[in-house]
């Protein structure tokens, strides 16, 4: 991005952070800060992801790719250190589309509206894991619930 743009895109997320509609949005991030999209970007803000995982009581996977162009792996480490029993599957190769493609602009960028790219077959086989792993720990202490003298 231009550093003119970049600045452009800074100031209209610092004003959605602050919970005001931006109107005059540059026409090349329109797509990303177009009027019907700018009140679920501002109810988002509201929140900050360590501290809401923080709260949550079931099981958690935390899953990011090492070619994420938008989200950087170390978010996915803060989550995990704010959630330390959660599990963290850093995924070599995978972008923020859950697609294997390189660090490479143009690729990228192809991969967004390419919908012949397959999912990842390591994040498929992760979130199968995961889930079978938490219905069978489920399953145990239920088990251990209906067996415990009252």
């Amino acid at each position: 991005m231009p550093d003119a743009l970049w600045q452009q895109n800074e100031q209209i997320l610092a004003a959605l952070e602050q919970g005001n509609i931006v109107t005059s949005v540059p026409p090349e991030l329109n797509m990303l800060y177009r009027s019907s999209v700018q009140p679920y970007l501002i109810s988002w803000f509201r929140y900050t992801p360590a501290q809401e995982i923080r709260r949550l009581t079931v099981p958690v996977l935390i899953v990011q790719g090492t070619t994420d162009i938008q989200v950087p792996v170390s978010e996915a480490q803060a989550l995990k250190m704010a959630k330390p029993d959660a599990e963290l599957r850093i995924i070599e190769g995978m972008n923020h589309v859950l697609k294997a493609v390189p660090l490479d602009p143009e690729q990228q960028n192809a991969s967004y509206s390419d919908p012949t790219l397959p999912v990842v077959p390591e994040l498929v086989e992760e979130i199968s894991q995961f889930i079978h792993t938490s219905d069978t720990r489920r399953e145990s202490n239920q088990s251990l619930h209906r067996n415990a003298p009252n």
